[in-house]
C-alpha cells in the first residue's frame, strides 16, 4: 500500500504495535521521488485525535515538547532528508517509550514536509506539502475496555428502498482507555428466514479510539459495476433509466439485517443488534404487472378467437348435415 501527495510516494502508512514501558521501536520508513528535480522534506511529529463528527477522520494537533507524549518519543536520525529524482529513501525512525508511560492508546503521527513546520507554526497556516505515517501505540498495563454499541441501522433510518445497495450504519462508544478494531458479520436474512447475503462488518478496518464515539457504515450490494450513486440520485432520469438502475440491483421483500461483531482485545466481547427493511422495486413489479395483464389479455384474444373458429365451424357443420337430410 502506498499514499502519494503529489511529487511523494510515501510506502508505510501506518504503524501499529503493542509494547511494554522502557520498550524500543525501530520502524523503516520509505520514501520515493517522483518529480524530476531533487526533494528536500522536513520531518515533524503531532498528536492525531479523532475529529469529533464519529466520521473516525483524524484532527492533528501540535504537541507541547515537554509533555510526556508519543510525538515526543519518535527520534529521527537528520532533521532534513533530500531524495534524488526517480530515486527511493529508504531510513529507520525510533521511538523510545518511557518507563513511565501511561497504559494504554497513545497516539501520532510521523509528517515529512517540504517547507520546515516551525515557518508553518509562525505563518500560523501549512506551507508546502506534507504526507504523513500514523503511529498508534499501545502500552501494556491497566487496559480498559468498554465498548457500548448505540445504534444498527440503515442509513438515514431508510426503512424502504427501490434497489440495492443498502448501506448499514453502526455507532459504537469507546469509554475505555484503549483502541478496538471492531471485526464482525452483517447477515442479511429474507421474509422466510433465508440468509440472502452476508457482508463482512468494518470492512476497512477502522480504530475506534478512546473516549470517542464511531459510525461505521457497511454496504450490501448486488454488483457495484451496475450502481451509479450519482445516477440514482438524478431525479431527471427517466422511467426507464431508473428501471434498468433497478433490474441491475434487485431485490424484492422484507429483510432483517443482524450484525455480530467481536469489541474485545484481550478477550471475546460480542455485541449485537438488528434492523428491518423493505425492498421494492415498484418500476419492476409495475412492468411486470402489465406485462402479465398483457399475457391474460392476449390469451383470452387467442382463446375468443379459437373458440369463434369452432363456433363457425360448428355452424357451418352443422348447415351441411341440416341439407344433406333434405
Amino acid at each position: 500500500m502506498v499514499n502519494q501527495a503529489s511529487a511523494i510516494t510515501l510506502h508505510t502508512l501506518k504503524i501499529e504495535a503493542s509494547v511494554e514501558p522502557g520498550e524500543q521501536i525501530v520502524e523503516n520508513i520509505k520514501l520515493f521521488n517522483d518529480q524530476e528535480k531533487p526533494l528536500v522534506l522536513y520531518p515533524f511529529t503531532e498528536a492525531f485525535k479523532d475529529s469529533g463528527d464519529e466520521s473516525g477522520n483524524p484532527t492533528f494537533v501540535p504537541v507541547d515538547p515537554d509533555l510526556n507524549a508519543l510525538p515526543n518519543w519518535v527520534i529521527f536520525n537528520s532533521e532534513v532528508y533530500t531524495i534524488q529524482p526517480g530515486e527511493y529513501l529508504e531510513f529507520p525512525v525510533i521511538i523510545n517509550i518511557p518507563k513511565n508511560a501511561e497504559p494504554g492508546g497513545h497516539y501520532g503521527v510521523i509528517f515529512f514536509g517540504t517547507v520546515p513546520q516551525s515557518e508553518s507554526r509562525k505563518s500560523g497556516v501549512q506551507l508546502g506539502m506534507k504526507i504523513g505515517v500514523l503511529v498508534i501505540i499501545d502500552v501494556a498495563g491497566d487496559a480498559e475496555e468498554d465498548v457500548s454499541l448505540l445504534s444498527f441501522q440503515t442509513k438515514a433510518e431508510q426503512s424502504l428502498f427501490n434497489h440495492l445497495p443498502v448501506t448499514f450504519e453502526t455507532r459504537l462508544q469507546n469509554d475505555g482507555n484503549v483502541h478496538v478494531k471492531p471485526s464482525g458479520v452483517i447477515t442479511i436474512r429474507n421474509l422466510f428466514g433465508g440468509v440472502a447475503a452476508e457482508i463482512q462488518f468494518n470492512s476497512q478496518d477502522g480504530n475506534l479510539l478512546p473516549q470517542t464515539k464511531r459510525k461505521y457504515e457497511d454496504i450490501w450490494f448486488k454488483d457495484l459495476q451496475f450502481y451509479d450513486a450519482g445516477a440514482a440520485s438524478d431525479s431527471n432520469q427517466s422511467f426507464f433509466d431508473k428501471l434498468q438502475l433497478e433490474w441491475n440491483n434487485f431485490a424484492l421483500g422484507y429483510y432483517k439485517a443482524s450484525v455480530k461483531m467481536n469489541v474485545g482485545r484481550q478477550t471475546e466481547n460480542y455485541l449485537m443488534a438488528d434492523t428491518g427493511f423493505w425492498v421494492l422495486p415498484w418500476r419492476v413489479l409495475t412492468i411486470f404487472i402489465l406485462g402479465l395483464i398483457l399475457l391474460v389479455l392476449l390469451f383470452k384474444v387467442y382463446n375468443y378467437s379459437v373458440m369463434k373458429k369452432a363456433y363457425q365451424k360448428a355452424k357451418k357443420d352443422l348447415a351441411k348435415e341440416s341439407k344433406t337430410k333434405e
